[in-house]
């Protein structure tokens, strides 16, 4: 079986601030490393009931980035993917904004899609019992609706969560119930943003972006903070600015 086919950002596809803010990246040996002697006890890397507590109180009560806008690089896109233990489906429609949604069926919760890479398309349909959805999560077909003389496909589209996109991040709220805010998320917010502030330390060149951590956060966090995890040897903030050109 082959890989799925991935896109990946290049020079050529970057627009120009996107290549002025990778000229500002300094050389390697020059970069600053940031570093600690604090001790914290092993157990709030490695609990599971820390971590219950973490995914409670912090992953499911603010926004997270969950991917790169480069992974949906056009409109009437799709890309599913895990998040803290959340599936997750991720829509790009026509007029190019992005939508989130829980991956699951209003029918019997299965997920609506499950291929880990992006893929063109107007609508999606469960592998369970074909139940269609459109760009916007809207149910858009039932097979054999007449054993549902009731069924009201506007009442049952995909569970949305709040989203946004903002410096090169799809960022998403995972609890439906917390007011979403998004107002810390500017567009440049990774210029002004500490190498510890940045959620997501996998370069897309080189990880499976499916998935997002499912341990405790601290524990999927690179030891060089001004690294990426998935590149060693390049800035951190070399993998941030990685957004489709405008």
């Amino acid at each position: 079986m082959h890989a799925p086919h991935r896109k990946f950002p290049t020079l050529a596809s970057l627009s120009a601030s996107q290549i002025a803010a990778i000229r500002t990246i300094p050389p390697h040996g020059q970069a600053a490393v940031h570093t600690t002697e604090a001790r914290r006890p092993v157990g709030i890397f490695i609990a599971p009931d820390h971590y219950a507590r973490e995914r409670a109180e912090v992953f499911r009560k603010v926004p997270v980035a969950v991917t790169l806008s480069s992974m949906l690089p056009e409109p009437k896109m799709f890309l599913a993917l895990d998040a803290y233990d959340l599936p997750i489906l991720l829509s790009r429609g026509e007029d190019g904004q992005v939508k989130a949604f829980l991956n699951a069926c209003q029918h019997k919760g299965a997920k609506v899609v499950e291929r880990a890479d992006a893929f063109k398309g107007g609508r999606v349909s469960c592998p369970y019992h074909a139940w269609t959805y459109n760009l916007a999560g809207e149910l858009a077909g039932v097979p054999r609706q007449e054993v549902f003389p009731s069924l009201d496909k506007h009442e049952h589209g995909l569970a949305p969560l709040a989203c946004h996109e903002a410096g090169g991040f799809i960022w998403v709220m995972l609890d439906r119930e917390a007011e979403p805010d998004f107002s810390a998320i500017t567009p440049n917010w990774w210029a002004i943003s500490t190498p510890w502030a940045c959620p997501m330390r996998t370069c897309s060149a080189t990880s499976d972006s499916r998935s997002m951590p499912t341990g405790s956060w601290s524990s999927s966090l690179s030891s060089r903070a001004t690294t990426c995890r998935g590149c060693t040897r390049l800035p951190l903030a070399a993998c941030l600015p990685m957004s489709p050109p405008s």
